[in-house]
């Protein structure tokens, strides 16, 4: 969960500001700006707890 929060963080709150002056509902937000910016996050969590590499 830390981990999810520090990508959080990461994300520039302009883009979150970038998608409402577009029209983004909390859904678009999360859809177009929250799920891309955690891309790399998703990825390095489910590597690290999916035991692939032990």
């Amino acid at each position: 969960m830390v981990i999810y929060l520090a990508g959080l963080q990461s994300i520039n709150p302009e883009l979150y500001e970038a998608a409402r002056i577009e029209g983004a509902g909390r859904w678009g937000e999360f859809r177009h700006v929250t799920m891309p910016g955690l891309r790399n996050t998703h990825i390095f969590v489910l590597v690290t707890t999916s035991g692939l590499f032990e």
